[in-house]
């Protein structure tokens, strides 16, 4: 039995150990990316950002620097990709929000926000200027409180007309942060969207060069990514209109 946990003992130390030292790596590799970008050689910076990218790293200051370096390498798409990954991550930072605004004036395809429904935009714009783990916070909290005020009604038996009108706002307000945390991960998470990322392509209509063409697009234009089918991505384009798009010609935001 002792042998036992000492085994476990000495394999949880290597896993810490293995662990702090992956930490360690990593964090050397950012450092060694921002002493680049500071140096000026932004291709090199990429180069390192990239590698945590690759280790699973899903940080707003990762993807705001090296949108950052992709703008400073003249890689529209790339920068406005990366700026709405730090912009999920961190909807409220004024910093990548001014960058993204910054950037997508140097796009081709301008797009005009108020196509959209108004209702809608002002809607999404609330739901997404917190992040879903926030809106699951808020929602467990008040998720708790309704409970401990109906057991508290239950309880007492008290029926008095201010606790009835408590317990009804509380459990509206549940639920529609309820419904606010369901629409923020399905737009976050559940809905994946692209950028394209070359200077100029042409949205096809079917997965395929033989279709015909539907329109051209231009670097940095996003777009929601309806399905995937034989290296090609189905798409409504935030200039509201729909085509096909190689894969190789855009990246998942």
């Amino acid at each position: 039995m002792n042998l036992r946990r000492i085994g476990i003992a000495v394999i949880a130390c290597v896993l810490l150990s293995c662990s702090a030292y992956a930490n360690g790596a990593l964090e050397h590799d950012f450092d060694v990316a921002n002493d680049l970008y500071q140096k000026g050689d932004y291709a090199g910076a990429i180069e390192n950002y990239l590698k945590l990218v690759v280790a699973g790293v899903d940080n707003p200051v990762l993807h705001y620097n090296l949108g950052n370096s992709y703008f400073k390498t003249s890689q529209l798409g790339l920068a406005i990709a990366m700026y709405n990954r730090a912009l999920r991550l961190d909807p409220r930072n004024d910093d990548i929000r001014a960058n993204l605004t910054f950037a997508k004036q140097f796009m081709v395809d301008k797009v005009d926000p108020t196509a959209e429904n108004p209702i809608w935009r002002w809607y999404r714009s609330v739901v997404l200027n917190y992040t879903a783990n926030e809106w699951t916070v808020l929602t467990s909290i008040l998720f708790v409180i309704t409970v401990l005020i109906l057991m508290y009604m239950i309880w007492t038996r008290d029926r008095r007309f201010l606790v009835k009108t408590v317990v009804s706002s509380a459990l509206i307000v549940f639920i529609v942060c309820g419904v606010c945390t369901g629409v923020n991960v399905h737009l976050s998470y559940n809905s994946p969207r692209g950028a394209i990322v070359v200077p100029e392509v042409s949205i096809k209509a079917g997965p395929g060069e033989d279709f015909g063409e539907q329109f051209v697009a231009h670097e940095g234009l996003t777009f929601n990514i309806l399905k995937q089918e034989s290296g090609w991505y189905h798409g409504i384009f935030d200039n509201r209109l729909k085509g096909w798009i190689r894969i190789s010609d855009a990246v998942k935001i």
